[in-house]
């Protein structure tokens, strides 16, 4: 089920809201418990199955991890990661492997196998890295397990944030899911930005991601530098609208119920370097990877060349996290690189990217990493590079940037480049922050009443992030 469809918008989430607050206290958990399930039930059916096991698997193996001292410890951890991660190698990297394999008996000369028809449940990456910070928190000791079958369900399958993130530690909302406060100010900051969410998804991730769409589908003989960059510019605003608007729906949501999820995006493409838009970028996946990957292999405590050697690592492991294909490999690599890179400019020449130029850099070196990953194969990405250099074809004149660049299409790229761009808003004075208060939530409804409007004639389009 999308945020931005009808059946979501018009019929589920007012049944939750008006549901959750006319439901005693002490069902209030239960309730939304139920209305999370259904939500992924009507988009997953009989996958379900697997968050509900992973839900119970999950709830008791951290209770045997809490109690276990020693090797006994380390044992239940390790059995807890492994029966995580077996269900997502199974069906997002099965495939992979299989295709891989065949590709490398192809090369030998004998006879391969097809490639098995899988189904990827929704978000399952999502909530196995959930469980497996979950697991790794209560083996540090760094919070106790949760004595409450039904809370930790609701902290696993919670559907605000189910499907696409933000990835919630369980500290983040431990005090909240007991009991929480609820007040009307907060309903409204919720649906407020919901609201402003919802226009980013619709309106300028959508409209935008139409062109790149029809830019990315053309062959290589098709694409000259301008519509190559075209298309690359208004992917690059696609995926940053859609997934920072969904993450400010499943924030505005949470905030609508009582339960604070994390922040997921800070203007990214703010940034004067990469490592900069690493922490501005995906908050909640990068720090999961900083915390429980990069400093566990070392971080940067044991010399340059580990050091390189474990961002390298990481961000290979960042581009299979995201898809099972060569070129999320490829752009896992490429912005591993780039961090490097970055680290011994500044180590060996004193030499930082900031300002301007670094912003434009970072926003070019960025750009160039998308087209890794939009394209469905390191064929297409290597024509797509050379088109952006200047070594495609000619474009045909039907194909041409400025034959691409309407009216409309001008507008919602300055509109997006504005919203992307705008510098981070400050605290505002007493009488600026009462004309907030009243102007905020006008715009919202007007916003969202016009994503309401351009959704009605178009077809299904789900969040770029569901297939991850």
């Amino acid at each position: 089920m999308v945020f931005s469809s009808p059946l979501f918008l018009f019929l589920f989430l007012p049944a939750v809201i008006g549901g959750y607050f006319l439901a005693p206290r002490r069902a209030k958990n239960l309730f939304l418990l139920a209305a999370s399930l259904l939500f992924y039930l009507v988009g997953a059916g009989a996958y379900i199955l697997i968050l509900l096991g992973s839900i119970v698997w999950n709830y008791w193996a951290t209770l045997r991890i809490e109690r276990a001292e020693g090797a006994g410890r380390k044992l239940w951890l390790a059995l807890s990661v492994a029966v995580n991660l077996a269900p997502l190698v199974v069906y997002k990297y099965g495939g992979f492997a299989v295709t891989t394999a065949d590709t490398v008996l192809a090369w030998m000369g004998a006879a391969g196998w097809p490639r098995p028809d899988i189904f990827l449940p929704a978000g399952i990456s999502f909530f196995t890295f959930q469980a497996i910070a979950y697991a790794i928190d209560i083996y540090r000791r760094e919070l106790p397990a949760c004595r409450s079958l039904s809370d930790y369900a609701l902290f696993k399958a919670f559907f605000p944030q189910l499907i696409a993130g933000p990835i919630v530690r369980y500290h983040d909302i431990a005090r909240e899911l007991p009991g929480r406060v609820h007040s009307l100010g907060g309903v409204e900051a919720g649906l407020v930005r919901f609201g402003f969410g919802l226009g980013k998804k619709v309106l300028l991730a959508d409209t935008l991601g139409r062109v790149s769409d029809s830019i990315f589908s053309l062959n290589h003989g098709s694409l000259g530098p301008s519509t190559a960059w075209l298309g690359a510019l208004c992917y690059g605003f696609q995926i940053f609208f859609d997934f920072s608007g969904y993450s400010d729906m499943a924030i505005g949501l949470g905030r609508v119920f009582g339960l604070s999820l994390p922040e997921n995006f800070r203007q990214p493409y703010r940034s004067s370097s990469v490592t900069e838009f690493w922490r501005r970028w995906h908050i909640t996946l990068s720090t999961w990877f900083r915390d429980y990957l990069y400093i566990p292999l070392g971080g940067n405590r044991a010399g340059r060349l580990r050091t390189g050697l474990n961002l390298v690592t990481v961000f290979l492991l960042c581009g299979l996290w995201h898809g099972a294909a060569w070129t999320f490999v490829l752009w896992g690599l490429y912005h591993g690189c780039l961090l490097l890179a970055e680290r011994i400019l500044k180590a060996s020449l004193g030499y930082a990217p900031s300002g301007l130029p670094g912003r434009v850099l970072t926003f070019l070196l960025v750009l160039v990493g998308w087209v890794l990953f939009r394209s469905h194969s390191l064929p297409q990405a290597l024509d797509f590079l050379r088109a952006m250099l200047g070594f495609g074809g000619r474009a045909a004149p039907a194909f041409a940037a400025g034959g691409l660049l309407t009216p409309n299409i001008i507008c919602y790229l300055v509109l997006a480049t504005l919203c992307a761009f705008w510098p981070e808003a400050g605290p505002e004075p007493g009488r600026l922050a009462r004309i907030g208060r009243i102007l905020r939530p006008l715009a919202a409804l007007t916003v969202t009443a016009l994503a309401l409007i351009a959704q009605a004639p178009q077809t299904f389009n789900p969040f770029i992030y569901f297939q991850f």
